[in-house]
């Protein structure tokens, strides 16, 4: 979206040109410089609806990471991602951070499907309807950090400081995303909570290691 732009999405494979299936565990897609915020690729999401279609009058995407109606699609770089103010290290790291928290949390719990709800991209929007006011982002000038001539919605500065955004994303909001879980055995859906297994871990098991968790131990600071 701005600069150069990546987007990760979790899927099980990819056909390469020879017409093989290829395994991988995600796919990262850098689509250089780009500040007309229009895919120059079909990504399609649910229902067979597309990206640039859904980004026509404008992009937008939930903490400038996540879009409704695209499940397991993450962008570093999408829209509102910059900054104004601080570095723009600070908020690819932290997104990228984010999007690691994801995975590791689909891959922990069985999650097939993790989709950002409609409700908290709307919220965020109004968030940022509220901040570019009280600044000068919105003055009548031409700039790229806008949607456009016609519309003055600002889409490519995060609503705040770098700091600020290193913070929000910091710990995710788990509630405004959408789950879906796997089928854990033939027998059928275990729900939510399938991820608990029988009751015993693979330290239980294979007699490993049963007493991981004092390495973990928090030890208040000593003074010297």
């Amino acid at each position: 979206m701005i600069g150069h732009r990546m987007m990760l999405t979790f899927l099980k494979s990819v056909i390469t040109a020879d017409g093989k299936v290829q395994q991988v565990d995600g796919i990262v897609c850098a689509t250089g410089f780009d500040t007309s915020f229009s895919p120059r690729f079909k990504i399609t999401g649910r229902n067979g609806i597309l990206l640039s279609e859904q980004w026509k009058e404008y992009s937008s995407a939930y903490l400038s990471l996540a879009v409704p109606n695209f499940p397991n699609f993450f962008v570093v770089g999408g829209p509102n991602s910059a900054t104004g103010g601080g570095s723009l290290l600070i908020i690819f790291d932290s997104i990228i951070g984010y999007i690691v928290k994801a995975a590791q949390k689909m891959a922990r719990e069985h999650i097939k499907t993790i989709e950002v709800k409609r409700k908290p991209l709307h919220e965020w929007e109004k968030y940022m309807d509220a901040y570019f006011p009280t600044t000068v982002h919105l003055e009548g000038c031409t700039s790229w950090y806008k949607a456009g001539e016609s519309n003055h919605r600002v889409v490519g500065l995060w609503p705040g400081s770098s700091l600020h955004a290193r913070k929000t994303l910091e710990n995710p909001r788990w509630e405004d995303f959408e789950f879906g879980y796997e089928d854990e055995n033939s027998e059928g859906e275990k729900g939510i909570l399938g991820w608990l297994g029988d009751g015993w871990t693979t330290a239980d098991r294979e007699a490993s290691d049963t007493s991981w968790y004092l390495d973990e131990v928090d030890y208040p600071p000593v003074e010297i």
